[in-house]
């Protein structure tokens, strides 16, 4: 009885393992092997894939999705966000280099491929009174910003006062037609214009700001629209 009963748990047993769903990795470079979460069949969750190369982390369908660190065989590394299994987002990539120090590559990728520092050339922050803010690079250099304040037709605005800074203190200049820096050492961070023009009764001054970031170096055209009140 004992015997017979041993082997009736122990057929379940081996019944229940083998009807249990793998969970799937779709990575080929992975897949011999993995542990961890899984839903309807796929890796999801977080867990742990081997093959060729190695990868712990968040999964999505099967994919590495989300936070994770890819190690290849030859022990380069990936540590940051991935998609769809590729990096794509914020990464910190380590490249070994026998007999030197490793090679670290610091910034944003996209479908798996390095595009730089910083995920965009340029970045715009807070405003006041400012409708629209255009940023346009114009050519390689010199390294320049200019900023023009105009109407949402493109007109030039007549100012009152306008006045511009940033983090480095680069040195700023003034025209008739506009203001902006010359010599710039990118990235160019912290950028904020104030200024001031007469308001369409003649009598109200209309107070405005805005605050924009550039990365990429070479000669800039930003274009504030004001609306004339």
């Amino acid at each position: 009885m004992y015997i017979f009963s041993f082997y009736l748990v122990w057929t379940l047993g081996l019944f229940s393992s083998e009807a249990k769903p793998k969970c799937k990795v779709q990575l080929a470079s992975i897949a011999e092997s993995y542990e961890g979460d899984c839903k309807k069949g796929m890796a999801e969750g977080v867990g742990t894939a081997r093959g060729v190369d190695t990868y712990v982390g968040e999964f999505k369908k099967g994919l590495p999705h989300g936070q994770g660190r890819y190690i290849w065989a030859d022990g380069n590394y990936y540590s940051g966000d991935f998609r769809k299994g590729e990096q794509e987002g914020y990464g910190e990539k380590v490249i070994k280099r026998p007999g030197q120090l490793d090679s670290l590559v610091i910034g944003y990728w996209k479908g798996g491929s390095y595009i730089g520092k910083y995920e965009s050339d340029y970045t715009v922050g807070n405003n006041k009174n400012v409708r629209r803010l255009r940023i346009a690079k114009v050519a390689d250099g010199p390294n320049q910003i200019q900023v023009f304040v105009v109407t949402r037709d493109g007109f030039p605005i007549p100012l009152e006062a306008i006045e511009g800074s940033d983090d480095k203190n680069t040195k700023n200049e003034f025209t008739p037609e506009y203001m902006g820096w010359k010599n710039v050492v990118y990235p160019f961070t912290g950028g904020r214009v104030v200024y001031q023009f007469r308001q369409m009764d003649g009598i109200g001054i209309q107070d405005c700001f805005a605050e924009f970031d550039i990365f990429s170096p070479g000669s800039w055209e930003v274009y504030m629209e004001t609306d004339l009140n």
